[in-house]
């Protein structure tokens, strides 16, 4: 069996919410938006993705904070005229990378504890571009790129919070295909005052 695009997306969206619970239960009630903790979230979707996919053929490994320079160079994607995107240079690193055959990048993951315009659609202007110069319609490997971001909001639901990303995401991301997966809302089980919700969202390129 390969690898299923839909089955990662339902593994980091649960990942998301474990990862929230776990810090919840060490700090005594903080939850992931509270702290720097995006390592966390970032470790659970790998640690999820990887036990639950020893069933696939051939098999996938997963790395964290790996170089650009690393993984573009494995992708086999036939080389674009023209100069690498600025979004593309530098020293940059993705959160993690999926990879099958040890040398082909498969997938490529950013993380972010919460939603702020300008930070998650800088991800998405490169996990885009990933896709468009090392994606299958380039010859490349890569076949997912996704941003997974923990969401959060004083209420009952995430209505409006969920409404507002997929406007910004629509607005950014006109001439791109991807899809848009929510976390389902849940609310604190550790604090007295649980008027408070969270889930999440992952925004996944194809």
């Amino acid at each position: 069996m390969r690898i299923k695009k839909k089955i990662i997306r339902e593994l980091i969206c649960q990942a998301i919410k474990d990862a929230n619970q776990i810090y919840e239960n060490w700090s005594g009630g903080a939850w992931l938006h509270e702290y720097g903790v995006e390592s966390l979230l970032a470790y659970q979707i790998a640690h999820s993705i990887y036990e639950n996919t020893r069933d696939v053929a051939p098999l996938p490994y997963i790395t964290l904070e790996e170089p650009f320079k690393t993984f573009i160079t494995c992708c086999q994607a036939a080389q674009k005229p023209g100069p690498l995107p600025k979004i593309l240079k530098g020293n940059r690193r993705a959160d993690i990378v999926i990879w099958q055959n040890y040398m082909q990048p498969w997938g490529v993951v950013e993380v972010k504890r919460c939603w702020t315009d300008d930070l998650c659609c800088h991800d998405l202007e490169r996990l885009q571009a990933i896709m468009e110069r090392y994606g299958p319609e380039n010859g490349g490997t890569i076949s997912f790129c996704c941003l997974a971001v923990f969401v959060h909001k004083k209420g009952k639901d995430l209505e409006s919070p969920y409404s507002k990303i997929k406007s910004c995401v629509g607005n950014f991301c006109k001439t791109a295909k991807y899809k848009i997966k929510e976390v389902e809302p849940h609310n604190t089980s550790n604090l007295d005052n649980s008027d408070w919700v969270a889930g999440g969202i992952v925004v996944d390129f194809f």
